[in-house]
């Protein structure tokens, strides 16, 4: 190693093949003071690479969303019960949604879904059969999608509709103990139906099964996916909303049907989203969550909210919304919770959202429903 000395009069430069120790100066220092100094800067020298960064933050979405809001129907009486994100520019939302007719009056039978094509809202009356009777426009309490192609309905009237990219094709079903409130499928050969009363509904592509599901509470909610091992999870929620606190959560399995605990949860349960072995998120009287199937406590109830949440969905572990009374929005990027005040409406509530990475929609009453998109999308 050479340690050339810059001529200077006052100070001298000490410095290595590799780097530059310091800028001294050296008049007043004996050889051994210097060899000292150089010893211990030579300690701290390192090579030209840089140092390593800082250990990462979360990793996490933005919190920043563009919002647009719309009013279906005559904004009154409409409510939309549920709604599907089927790609980033076509949503279906289902419900009962009436429209004033020619004279102001409001037309006595309502549309049951409305369809966004990425540029405006087209109302459309599904046909729903009835047990032995008709067909006719029932409303629709709930929808899910498969594809653009192969979109699936349940209507309150108690039978199904599906949407084949053409045509609509529907049939009552009597295999079911209460009215279908929310459906969730691997498949349109694996689809499940929660309802009221207890019902769980299965079909297997070609028929319905009613499985016992040991509850006579209301399942308001029914999501599944794959663990890392391949095995689908699917878990459904129960409860006597406004009755009292009994709840239950429900594993299906095939045609089994188990209890998961919920010793830690103090309210009533009304939605349930995951992502399988890493977040697991419970909607009702309180936010709750847990990182494991397995575990047996829920942490919670999460502080961000004081009104009774209705729905909760997510695209992953770190974009997750949940919403409720009073239009609360609430959204959890994988790190801190943020609520949009914004949508604050002291006379409504949000009873579903939908999420992609790209795309969120809300729906309740009112026939209001809220877009959003992250910023940049």
């Amino acid at each position: 190693m050479m340690i050339p000395f810059a001529q200077s009069p006052r100070r001298r430069s000490l410095t290595t093949d590799d780097c530059r120790l310091s800028t001294l100066p050296l008049f007043n220092f004996s050889l051994t003071t210097v060899y000292c100094l150089l010893s211990t800067l030579l300690l701290s020298c390192t090579s030209p690479t840089p140092p390593p960064p800082p250990p990462a933050g979360p990793d996490t979405t933005s919190h920043d969303f563009i919002w647009r809001i719309d009013t279906l129907g005559d904004g009154n009486s409409s409510v939309l019960y549920d709604v599907a994100i089927i790609n980033d520019t076509t949503v279906w939302a289902v419900g009962e949604i009436f429209v004033r007719d020619s004279s102001g009056q409001i037309d006595p039978t309502p549309y049951n879904l409305a369809a966004w094509n990425g540029r405006m809202w087209k109302l459309r009356r599904v046909p729903a059969a009835t047990y032995g009777g008709p067909e006719f426009s029932s409303p629709l309490h709930a929808i899910f999608a498969f594809s653009s192609d192969d979109v699936w309905t349940f209507s309150i009237a108690g039978s199904y509709s599906r949407w084949n990219g053409s045509n609509w094709a529907t049939a009552f079903v009597s295999q079911r103990s209460g009215s279908v409130m929310k459906m969730w499928g691997s498949s349109s050969a694996d689809l499940y139906a929660v309802g009221t009363n207890g019902s769980l509904s299965r079909f297997n592509g070609s028929t319905w099964t009613l499985l016992a599901s040991g509850t006579t509470l209301d399942l308001y909610d029914v999501w599944g996916g794959k663990n890392a091992a391949g095995v689908t999870e699917i878990i459904a929620v129960g409860a006597s909303l406004f009755h009292s606190l009994d709840r239950i959560i429900l594993r299906i399995d095939g045609s089994s049907v188990t209890t998961l605990s919920d010793s830690t949860i103090r309210s009533s349960l009304r939605g349930i989203w995951f992502e399988s072995g890493k977040m697991y998120v419970l909607a009702g009287g309180g936010i709750y969550r847990k990182s494991a199937l397995q575990e047996q406590i829920w942490s919670g109830p999460l502080q961000e909210t004081q009104y009774y949440s209705y729905a909760v969905r997510g695209s992953s572990e770190k974009n997750v919304f949940v919403v409720g009374a009073y239009n609360d929005v609430l959204h959890y990027n994988g790190s801190t919770w943020r609520t949009y005040s914004e949508f604050f409406r002291p006379n409504d509530m949000f009873l579903a959202v939908a999420v992609t990475p790209r795309l969120v929609v809300a729906v309740g009453s009112s026939g209001i429903v809220a877009r959003g998109r992250p910023v940049g999308h």
